[in-house]
């Protein structure tokens, strides 16, 4: 009697056994089913829904994971709701997983959730930098930050399903812990205070080339983010900056040159001072024959003065030849000025604006005008100073 007992025991246990690993097996194929199947029926809907005119906002939403992380959802939802299927009970043996699978999908739920949440910002912020305003006003650091009050609720709710108590009762709790937080998103902080002043007074935008020696930096803005600002450099090496330091830290923005058009050239040529001399006639009129900038130079300076120096006649050329050339902006200052002279010689300063920003434009525009400066000085009887060492 007692054999068959445990025979029939034995039999029940086998059974229960098998059921059970029927129904998880079952549950794992309905699972994975339900994933892909929610993950392409999204997928096909949004396609036949908005068609090709939204194609490229469906390809952002594909990039970002939001579908994935929706599909994701659907099979804790169906455990959820079937979750009484993994009470056993037999008269020798009782197992409730039920009370276990509805608190841990309420969980995956939930941070499940804040990850959709999460894509969908992501979405957003890549739309907005397709806009012609986001180089002006970009929002990523405010998404951030919407992002870590997103998860800081998230965690707390998580919390409060686990231990089951009221999310009251943590946020209560965080306001003890609130030096703590204060340490531990201390560059977050800063980085958001400073996010807003950078876009409030227009310091910074994502294109601009800036200039931060302290940092390494001297390149173009790719991207301002709620602690950091991604420069490229002329190397096309990548400078990560903090974002507070824009503000403590000396910035040099060249946005006012690219806007205005034009970019300062400011450099000088140093003349030997022993080469400098009254004219002579003879040297008028060999400077006559220079070309027809000077015929018009060497007019208007016989009606103010009959005693001139090369290095007069050299300076008036200067502003002329300037003043005509193609690639020098005729909006803007041109100034030809004697600086200090020293133990190497007299500077004269060339001071005016190219009509080009790009830098192998203003460059060539540069070295074209000193290079015909530099071989006309001997026409002056003008020496460059240079070192005999």
């Amino acid at each position: 009697m007692l054999t068959e007992l445990n025979i029939n025991d034995l039999n029940g246990y086998t059974y229960m056994i098998i059921v059970a690993i029927l129904v998880m097996t079952g549950s794992g194929l309905i699972v994975a089913f339900s994933h892909y199947f929610a993950k392409y029926f999204l997928i096909t809907v949004i396609n036949r829904t908005f068609g090709k005119k939204q194609a490229a906002l469906i390809n952002i939403m594909y990039s970002n994971h939001l579908f994935h992380r929706l599909a994701y959802l659907v099979p804790a939802l169906l455990l959820h709701h079937y979750a009484y299927l993994f009470n056993f009970d037999y008269p020798n043996l009782k197992l409730y997983f039920a009370d276990l699978i509805i608190q841990l999908t309420n969980i995956y739920i939930t941070i499940g959730f804040a990850f959709v949440i999460s894509a969908a910002l992501n979405c957003l912020n890549e739309r907005y930098s397709n806009l012609a305003i986001s180089k002006h006003k970009p929002i990523k650091s405010y998404l951030q930050v919407i992002k870590i009050i997103l998860f800081a609720v998230t965690s707390v709710l998580c919390a409060s399903i686990l231990f089951d108590k009221s999310p009251a009762y943590f946020f209560t709790g965080l306001g003890a812990a609130t030096a703590l937080i204060l340490v531990v998103f201390k560059d977050s902080i800063m980085g958001f205070v400073a996010s807003i002043q950078l876009a409030a007074y227009d310091m910074v935008r994502i294109g601009d080339w800036i200039e931060m020696p302290n940092f390494g930096a001297d390149g173009e803005v790719l991207e301002i983010s709620l602690n950091t600002v991604k420069v490229q450099n002329f190397d096309k090496t990548i400078v990560t900056i903090p974002s507070y330091a824009l503000l403590t830290s000396g910035l040099k923005n060249w946005r006012g040159m690219q806007e205005a058009g034009g970019r300062r050239v400011k450099r000088s040529i140093i003349i030997d001072i022993n080469s400098i001399q009254t004219c002579s006639q003879g040297l008028l009129e060999n400077l006559q024959q220079v070309d027809s900038i000077m015929d018009t130079v060497l007019a208007q300076i016989s009606e103010k003065s009959s005693q001139q120096t090369n290095a007069g006649i050299f300076r008036a050329y200067l502003q002329a030849y300037l003043r005509q050339h193609p690639g020098v902006h005729k909006g803007m200052k041109i100034l030809i000025r004697h600086l200090q002279g020293t133990t190497t010689g007299l500077p004269i300063e060339l001071y005016f604006f190219t009509n080009e920003i790009n830098s192998e434009k203003y460059e060539s525009i540069q070295a074209d005008i000193f290079e015909h400066l530099y071989a006309l000085m001997p026409r002056f009887n003008l020496r460059v100073f240079q070192s005999q060492n």
